[in-house]
């Protein structure tokens, strides 16, 4: 049975996909070099990021979508797509160099620029092209 790609479906994997993504990121964190506490704080902090990768993946499906560059993603590509940037996202930022040599703006480009740029190219490279 073929299922039939709608907004719904797309909405979900970004919504859902994200906070999957941060979430599983957190608890894996958490687990490798942490604790309770440290995995309470990371939930906090992923989940506020998931939140910003919502509106980030959203707006560059959409506008993906208005260029007739990518078709939205659905199915499994669009799940793997919304997972992947956030745990890619959180692990380029907590890794980062910029936060070591720049104090303060290197910890905030060290996250918004993987923020905007990750789910970019992860949707340039897993998404359906407009004329295929």
């Amino acid at each position: 049975m073929h299922h039939r790609p709608s907004v719904a479906s797309w909405m979900a994997s970004v919504v859902v996909g994200s906070y999957a993504g941060a979430w599983g990121f957190a608890t894996l964190s958490a687990m490798m070099r942490g604790g309770l506490v440290k995995w309470v704080v990371l939930m906090a902090f992923c989940s506020a990021l998931a939140a910003a990768q919502v509106v980030i993946l959203g707006a560059i499906d959409t506008l993906l979508l208005w260029a007739r560059i990518r078709m939205l993603p659905n199915g499994r590509k669009a799940w793997l797509g919304s997972m992947l940037s956030m745990v890619l996202v959180l692990g380029l930022g907590m890794g980062w160099p910029f936060a070591k040599y720049f104090g303060p703006s290197g910890l905030v480009l060290s996250i918004l620029a993987p923020l905007v740029l990750v789910p970019l190219v992860v949707r340039l490279i897993l998404g359906e092209r407009c004329d295929a």
